[in-house]
């Protein structure tokens, strides 16, 4: 019986360790996708100067719709 009980402690913590490097891995994909979210937003911003056209020039086709 006690290695039963050795063995589902043993688990336990296994589980538990795994959990936080899932949280961890989880908190460090979400920086990731922010970081990039920001880097697109960034060449977004660059395109529109580069462009010489307001931003409502660039949306108004968005708006439209394509019909």
């Amino acid at each position: 019986m006690s290695s039963i009980d050795a063995e589902i402690s043993a688990l336990k913590d296994k589980i538990s360790a795994t959990k936080t490097r899932y949280e961890n891995l989880c908190r460090d994909l979400e920086k990731l996708q922010q970081e990039r979210e920001m880097v697109l937003a960034q060449d977004l911003v660059r395109a529109l100067r580069k462009s010489g056209k307001t931003y409502h020039e660039l949306m108004e086709p968005l708006h439209r719709g394509p019909f």
